[in-house]
């Protein structure tokens, strides 16, 4: 044996040391992960209105949790196609529960104590739905390019839930009446300046709320007997939560309006942005977001 070598007793001692800190670090590990809490609970809904604009091409935005914290923007925006009369902001702050008989037992990391805003979207102009009677009750015909929502964070977020309540409405003066839900399509994402394919995917939400193709979420009752509480029976309305997968800092969404109906609108503009804004003539709903606080778990090793 040269002098210094390591003699057998003192490998194995140093290979007990090896193993007992290998052994901490591994126990340590598992009772932070065994501590931190589920993604049913870590989700959070915001806390307080930051700002907002009611009226055609609204814009509101809260935040979530003090002062330092993420803000989420939602921005409407009405298309030419559409005019001014097809899309924005009733109430600026409000709550998910405001309209449509939304539950608790229809959102995931919210309640309908939660805030969010309060969304219209109209019927007059659309070419077809309300203004003749419909092929397909079940299908109805979808009035697209009625406006976009474009939901901004303030900082890149994972999986953000996007809540929607009271996709739906209807108005009968004479059978089978007016009868409207709005669909959101994802139109395009992004994290920062990079696009990044988003897709949806349903949590829950009531009998006819649905998310479809991974990328639209819609009223899945049968058009013609829509009706505007989550409360009742298939189809009623839809109220729900859906999550956006991935890391963005914004989603956009194209907006349509599908409708089934006999009775007509009338023909001539509205003299006001919110007049019938409780008719059948609009879809009003509301719209919130969660997300997940950011984690910040490092681990550092010294070599002895």
């Amino acid at each position: 044996m040269h002098i210094g070598e390591p003699t057998s007793q003192s490998k194995v001692a140093r290979a007990a040391r090896i193993f007992a800190v290998a052994s901490c670090t591994a126990a340590m590990l598992a009772t932070l992960l065994a501590a931190a809490p589920t993604q049913a609970q870590t989700y959070q809904a915001p806390s307080s209105f930051v700002s907002g604009t009611a009226g055609a091409g609204g814009q509101t935005s809260f935040r979530f949790g003090t002062a330092t914290d993420v803000t989420v923007t939602f921005s409407t925006a009405f298309t030419t196609t559409g005019g001014i009369y097809s899309y924005g902001v009733r109430t600026a702050s409000s709550t998910i529960g405001a309209i449509g008989n939304n539950s608790n037992a229809y959102l995931t990391g919210a309640t309908t104590a939660s805030l969010g805003s309060l969304l219209d979207l109209w019927g007059y102009g659309c070419a077809i739905p309300g203004f003749a009677p419909e092929t397909d009750p079940n299908t109805g015909q979808l009035c697209v390019n009625r406006g976009t929502l474009t939901v901004t964070f303030s900082q890149p977020v994972v999986n953000p839930i996007i809540h929607l309540g009271g996709l739906g409405s209807s108005e009968v003066i004479a059978s089978p009446g007016l009868h409207y839900a709005a669909e959101y399509t994802v139109a395009s994402a992004a994290n920062g300046a990079s696009p990044v394919a988003a897709t949806l995917s349903a949590l829950s939400g009531s009998a006819a709320f649905a998310v479809t193709g991974g990328n639209k979420v819609q009223n899945s009752g049968p058009a013609s007997s829509v009706s505007a509480t989550c409360a009742a029976a298939a189809p009623g309305a839809a109220c729900g939560s859906t999550r956006v997968n991935g890391t963005v800092t914004s989603v956009t969404f194209d907006v349509g309006l599908r409708g089934y109906g006999t009775q007509s609108q009338g023909t001539s503009t509205p003299t006001g942005y919110f007049q019938n804004q409780g008719s059948g003539y609009t879809d009003g709903h509301t719209v919130s977001a969660s997300i997940a606080p950011q984690a910040d778990l490092r681990v550092s090793k010294t070599d002895n």
